[in-house]
């Protein structure tokens, strides 16, 4: 165990201490993120090393550095970390695909976000723009002008995210109490348990499979998505077909 975490020590590259199996993962969740990573940033520099679990990471803190490794260096760091867990959907998707398969999602999906087809969004993302002021209007006149700023803008973002992506007109937070599909399912899908997102990033995939974690998301929700998506491509599927 002592060797799997001199990884980074034995580079010579700095970063916080890590516990017994879990690495630096728990001080991650149990800390504010932006706080903790900025101090370590302070203490340790631009390039630190971290573990996630038994997993070596290198955080850079470096714009340049980011943008060599991001562009010029692409071809050689072109896959995510390896996923612990293991589901037919959660597994494929672009954020996680790999090699061949990431580079035929990435050219079919480059297409949704052309100039074009990004400035025929900006009608439903205004009018997802007037729902937000109108609430806000709301709250000033009818209570004391205070807000929980995170939920609002969740609020918002479902929005922009239904009608553009799923032509799903929502009002999420006029509707946040009452019982829309959408909203309610948007709500909940990152009520993140903290022990499945630590099995999650932390445990060996072996384990992950046999506690039954084979994602992060919320169950429900999740499945109500997969399932939404699926019919959707079924259904245009089936226009073009016909």
């Amino acid at each position: 165990m002592k060797k799997k975490f001199s990884y980074w020590s034995d580079r010579g590259i700095p970063g916080p201490k890590p516990l017994l199996v879990l690495g630096n993962m728990y001080t991650r969740m149990k800390e504010d993120l932006y706080k903790l990573e900025t101090e370590w940033m302070l203490k340790y520099g631009k390039v630190y090393g971290n573990y996630a679990g038994l997993e070596p990471i290198l955080t850079v803190a470096d714009a340049e550095l980011a943008k060599q490794i991001l562009i010029k260096d692409f071809p050689h760091w072109s896959n995510r970390r390896k996923l612990k867990v293991y589901h037919k959907l959660g597994n494929i998707h672009q954020f996680n695909a790999e090699g061949a398969q990431w580079k035929k999602l990435r050219t079919i999906t480059s297409k949704t976000f052309t100039s074009n087809k990004l400035r025929g969004m900006n009608a439903m993302m205004n009018k997802c723009i007037d729902k937000l002021s109108n609430y806000l209007d709301k709250v000033i006149t009818s209570g004391d002008g205070v807000i929980e700023t995170k939920e609002v803008i969740s609020g918002f973002t479902i929005d922009v995210i239904a009608s553009t992506s799923f032509a799903t007109e929502t009002n999420s937070n006029d509707d946040r109490e009452k019982a829309c599909p959408f909203v309610k399912n948007a709500v909940k899908l990152l009520d993140i348990n903290p022990l499945k997102a630590l099995c999650y990033l932390s445990m060996p995939k072996w384990f992950n499979h046999a506690i039954g974690v084979n994602h992060i998301f919320n169950v429900e929700t999740f499945n109500f998505y997969s399932g939404l998506i699926q019919e959707i491509i079924r259904q245009r599927k089936h226009q073009a077909n016909s």
